[in-house]
């Protein structure tokens, strides 16, 4: 006997109850703000001609910025996109031309390189070449965005070019950067698309990636970074480095004392690796350093940096 298995109509009911406050609640963790707009959008508003799509179903928003999206291609790569426009539809809000519209927090330049990534029907060489070389500003503004709007296959391309050149094991380390005790990486440098040639990097965006770990919990990519904060000189460990013209990073103040006091860790250890040099050369021993004991250090960054 078949047995319908069909929820009553109640139930059904409760259900989406239960998923609407699940949303809200996942809306609220993220700090995302959205909201209607109302009469008068037409008026004053620029928009992004490659982001204008005439047949387009929704109206994008930021700042005196609007883009002419399709609602589908969102909700189908962001859970909170849907959310948004599920709001839109059900609010008292305007539309204009048919569409409905949401106005986002987000900065248009933020938001151009965001669409463009999802509208371009995924052959963006972001997407499709590995070693694509991307500037460490533009990722970091496509971290910022994937996270905060769920969006799953951006999420996992930034952390593998993250983890890439932040690597958490040291074999992978001496692959990336065959030549990091020599001239080849120079303090304050591009590392540049012959060493890094998936992420176009300089020293010091290693503390946007040290707040990006902490904000999104990749806590795999924390040795790495501090180590190679800590290879700059003072002042640029407590630099406010800016993106932009209102982004802004910097180390909190705990991290900034991790990284001194990790850097006086490295340094002791190199007087110490140093010296041991010097006296098997001196004393014509057939042995010599090599990158074991280099390999062994690297274990213990997290606890040179105090990460754990």
């Amino acid at each position: 006997m078949d047995i319908d298995s069909t929820p009553p109509d109640r139930d059904r009911r409760q259900d989406n109850i239960r998923d609407r406050l699940v949303r809200a609640d996942r809306r609220k963790e993220n700090n995302i703000q959205f909201t209607t707009v109302g009469h008068g959008v037409d008026k004053h508003m620029r928009y992004d001609e490659d982001l204008w799509f005439e047949d387009g179903n929704i109206l994008i928003v930021a700042g005196m910025v609007r883009f002419k999206l399709y609602r589908g291609i969102l909700a189908k790569y962001s859970g909170v996109f849907r959310d948004m426009l599920e709001v839109a539809d059900a609010s008292a809000g305007d539309h204009v031309r048919g569409c409905p519209i949401v106005a986002v927090t987000d900065r248009p330049q933020h938001l151009v390189l965001l669409f463009t990534l999802l509208f371009d029907g995924g052959r963006h060489p972001f997407l499709t070449d590995p070693k694509y070389n991307i500037d460490f500003q533009d990722l970091r503004v496509i971290a910022l965005l994937a996270f905060k709007y769920s969006i799953q296959h951006l999420q996992t391309e930034v952390v593998r070019r993250l983890q890439t050149c932040f690597p958490s094991d040291f074999e992978d380390w001496k692959i990336r950067y065959p030549y990091s005790c020599s001239e080849h990486i120079t303090l304050n440098k591009n590392c540049g698309p012959e060493l890094n040639d998936t992420l176009n990097f300089k020293f010091i965006d290693s503390i946007a990636v040290i707040n990006l770990a902490r904000q999104f919990n990749l806590d795999q990519l924390l040795p790495a970074a501090f180590y190679m904060c800590s290879q700059q000189i003072t002042e640029d460990i407590a630099a406010r480095v800016r993106y932009g013209d209102n982004d802004v990073e910097e180390l909190s103040r705990n991290d900034l004392l991790r990284c001194l006091h990790g850097l006086e860790i490295c340094r002791q250890d190199t007087t110490m690796w140093a010296t041991e040099l010097v006296v098997e050369t001196l004393g014509d021993c057939p042995g010599h350093l090599d990158c074991d004991q280099l390999g062994d250090d690297w274990v213990l960054l997290p606890k040179t940096f105090q990460l754990k």
